[in-house]
């Protein structure tokens, strides 16, 4: 698993987004890319506002303490660029080897069951 750290471009230390990227590989060699993120959000509020602000969040009422923001910083858009191509390649290259192993089975289920297989334009 390969982890990416990105900083706001503010700079704050709870501004930042983990990207852990994996690939889990299946029958054949395919391999399924997956990233997975978090986000950190920790406003180290005193133990009775955090109280309050729970209480706040299990009735449905707006908290701002939930939510932040993040903004790219540009020097790592290349970084989160090439994150992205390589878990694009690898999902392509995924689909492309599941769909070879599909017709492969279904080639052999049709054959083992004494059937002819005809193409889409018969």
């Amino acid at each position: 698993m390969k982890t990416e750290y990105f900083d706001c471009c503010c700079s704050a230390p709870d501004h930042t987004l983990r990207f852990m990227y994996d690939t889990t590989e299946f029958n054949e060699g395919a391999e399924l890319p997956t990233i997975y993120t978090e986000v950190m959000m920790s406003h180290y509020l005193p133990w009775h506002k955090r109280i309050w602000v729970a209480i706040k969040y299990l009735f449905g009422m707006d908290t701002p303490d939930h939510f932040g923001c993040w903004e790219l910083d540009s020097k790592d858009t290349d970084r989160m660029i090439d994150m992205l191509t390589k878990f694009k390649e690898t999902e392509n290259k995924y689909m492309e080897q599941k769909e070879s192993y599909m017709n492969k089975a279904s080639e052999e289920l049709y054959s083992f069951a004494g059937y002819e297989q005809h193409s889409k334009d018969d």
